[in-house]
């Protein structure tokens, strides 16, 4: 591999310092840059009016959508774009706000990050629920096990939140034994973080 010809595909690495800022962000390559810019610079208007340059905008986004499920081996009506995978977990908590119940439980894992983690946080806080903290097995290699995930599911859990790869100890947790299980017991919402899996 060409170390020098990847490093320069993205223009911020030539700034003469060093990105540790993962949580807040992706450096990103030439060509997407080249790609949003052409975006704002030929169709940056609402999309899906009459005008030529609106259905241009909106056969923009479509594509998007197209090919980030591709990419994700999902349907494109499963893609959300958002300023950040931060900002989409807080919407997400507001719009499913009115379907929980004082006493109703959510599962969280200890392997989320902070930002996949506070927004259910804070609904708990504000709708009286209980939160259950599942606890992996192994400490040196903490993943979401699908049986011993099962011992924190019960008839109140409305809610499990995973993460499908950490950013801060890199482990890759079983999505489908995961969601088997979960939606096998009862009909609860599970949502994943997928931002590190890309």
């Amino acid at each position: 591999m060409d170390v020098a010809a990847m490093r320069s595909r993205f223009p911020a690495l030539d700034k003469g310092q060093i990105f540790l800022d993962n949580a807040g962000g992706t450096q990103a390559l030439q060509t997407v840059l080249d790609s949003v810019g052409q975006y704002l610079y030929s169709a940056n208007v609402q999309p899906g009016a009459s005008c030529p340059t609106s259905q241009a905008s909106l056969e923009s986004i479509r594509n998007g959508h197209l090919a980030a499920a591709k990419f994700m081996n999902a349907d494109p009506s499963e893609i959300v774009f958002g300023a950040s995978a931060t900002q989409l977990a807080w919407n997400l908590r507001l719009a499913l706000a009115d379907h929980f119940s004082q006493g109703d439980e959510i599962v969280l894992t200890k392997i989320n990050h902070e930002s996949h983690t506070s927004p259910w946080l804070q609904l708990a806080k504000d709708r009286g629920l209980t939160v259950r903290w599942y606890e992996p097995r192994d400490k040196k290699n903490p993943v979401i096990e699908a049986d011993l995930l099962k011992t924190y599911l019960n008839s109140r859990t409305r809610l499990v939140v995973c993460v499908h790869v950490s950013n801060i100890l890199g482990t890759i947790n079983d999505v489908q034994a995961v969601a088997t299980e979960v939606h096998g017991r009862n009909p609860y919402h599970i949502w994943w973080h997928p931002s590190q899996s890309v």
